[in-house]
């Protein structure tokens, strides 16, 4: 029987996990959105005698309401599955309000983050480079006008 010791990198759209476990000779993916079992999908894995194969993984979106989708290429010793995962529900818009701004040091990195100031409003951060201390100017010339408060 094979045995999967390990998956380097499993990718899909951004909200979604995937969770591979072994059941006897297949590989099973379970897909999570935010911590919700969403789907379940079995990949038959028939592995020649020989070599390990190189088993590369990708996901893709796919339109909401779609069932997942599994998709195998390749070759026998350079397997290539694809997972189609459905689109969640679209949800209401997010309200975006101006938040703090910052000036950060000279060659820092400039800042920019999300604070959640209530479900589904958040006020956007910034953190501005101050710029590089300038050249020290000339010397001005001496001033001859006297100013004077007038006398009433």
């Amino acid at each position: 029987m094979v045995e999967i010791v390990d998956i380097a990198e499993l990718r899909g759209p951004i909200g979604y996990s995937y969770k591979p476990r072994q059941s006897g000779a297949q590989l099973v993916f379970d897909t999570y959105q935010k911590d919700k079992l969403i789907a379940s999908g079995t990949i038959v894995v028939d592995l020649p005698p020989g070599p390990t194969p190189d088993i590369t993984m990708t996901a893709k979106g796919i339109a909401f309401g779609l069932q997942p989708t599994v998709t195998k290429s390749g070759t026998p010793l350079k397997p290539v599955f694809e997972l189609g995962v459905p689109a969640g529900a679209t949800g209401p818009a997010p309200k975006l309000q101006p938040g703090n701004i910052t000036v950060v040091p000279f060659g820092s990195t400039p800042t920019f983050a999300f604070r959640e100031l209530s479900p589904g409003t958040y006020a956007v951060d910034l953190g501005t480079v101050q710029g590089p201390k300038g050249d020290k100017g000339d010397t001005g010339s001496a001033s001859t006008t006297i100013w004077a408060d007038p006398v009433s």
